[in-house]
């Protein structure tokens, strides 16, 4: 049985990692994806770990660098490729791009604000607690997001409430080319969350294993005892920043440091480990080209469906398409609001 979550785990962290590498590969051939998109290559660990621990109805709120936990929430491929086509049949209509990915269907939810993703996860706790169903809410943010006070109030909200979520910080030790220790005096976030009450711990990131072990019973503890959870994982991001392009022209990563996380791949590890473990080299190699197949399949498929009309791209931005208390609230706001009234005269108090 461990043989095969091991298995499942190897699968999922290459799915991740190959519709990475094939994507930056594609990128610029026909300039046909027009989305900024942030890459996840060397950080599919976690969301590997999380996608064997997650049931239907929890929820996960994710950072810009998105791709691994769409993937991990059981959503499908091809919406997720079609949308960085900008194609009608994306996981958003085309109109969203890699920042804004979501996923109504396996409630995951990705972009907004830098960290502001991360402070929802506490309102979808605090619903399924009120609800009594037993799912969590997950908040994932990178170490450049845990500056911003947003995330200071949603952990003290979660601690104080004691809501069911489990706040995930990746620090891949670089908020886009700024290393920590450049932003901060503190060796570890976890301290952050510590100061509000919260369980923490810190793990490697890049143990795919071990995080579903550690996965498994931080979980629990949050689904059972209705209570958050902090932790920070350290992993390395191998692409840039943003897009396909290498950043390290820049000089801000020394050769040395990116050598030796090169050396702790997960990928390579795990596959190690699974083969050490008696698993059939032969069979790894199967599943990396279904793999490759599949995303090659994707990528295809994208290429060859059809963009939004433009009814359908405008469906998005309608009154219409809000909520009826939304709507009211617009429609209140407009009917206050004379655009050709003369300017008001500011005058002293």
């Amino acid at each position: 049985m461990k043989s095969r979550l091991n298995l499942k785990l190897y699968q999922k962290m290459q799915l991740i990692r190959r519709t990475e590498e094939i994507l930056i590969a594609e990128y610029h051939v026909a300039d046909e994806m027009k989305c900024p998109i942030h890459f996840c290559v060397g950080q599919e660990a976690a969301p590997a770990a999380l996608s064997q621990l997650i049931l239907d109805g929890d929820t996960i709120f994710s950072h810009h660098r998105s791709h691994g936990y769409y993937l991990a929430s059981g959503a499908p491929l091809n919406p997720m490729v079609a949308e960085f086509f900008g194609k009608a049949n994306g996981a958003n209509g085309g109109l969203a791009g890699s920042q804004e990915l979501s996923s109504a269907d396996h409630s995951f939810y990705s972009g907004t604000i830098l960290s502001g993703a991360f402070a929802m996860a506490p309102g979808a706790a605090l619903a399924s607690k009120l609800r009594g169903n037993g799912n969590i809410a997950i908040g994932v943010i990178g170490d450049g997001g845990m500056e911003e006070g947003i995330v200071f109030e949603a952990m003290n909200l979660a601690a104080v409430k004691k809501l069911p979520t489990l706040f995930l910080c990746e620090n891949n030790l670089y908020s886009i080319h700024t290393p920590m220790n450049e932003r901060t005096l503190a060796s570890h976030l976890i301290d952050r969350a510590e100061s509000f009450g919260l369980p923490t711990k810190l793990l490697d990131g890049n143990d795919a294993v071990s995080l579903y072990k550690e996965f498994s019973n931080i979980i629990n503890f949050v689904r059972e005892e209705n209570q958050p959870f902090f932790v920070e994982i350290e992993t390395y991001r191998y692409c840039g920043h943003v897009g396909p392009e290498d950043d390290d022209h820049y000089n801000y990563r020394p050769d040395v440091e990116r050598e030796e996380w090169l050396g702790r791949d997960p990928i390579t590890a795990l596959r190690g480990f699974l083969i050490d473990s008696g698993e059939d080299e032969v069979e790894l190699d199967n599943i990396d080209n279904e793999i490759d197949k599949t995303v090659y399949a994707s990528v295809a498929h994208a290429r060859d469906s059809e963009f939004p009309s433009y009814q359908e791209a405008m469906n998005f931005n309608m009154d219409d398409s809000y909520s009826e208390i939304v709507s009211s609230l617009i429609i209140d706001t407009i009917s206050d609001f004379d655009p050709d009234q003369q300017e008001t005269v500011l005058r002293p108090y």
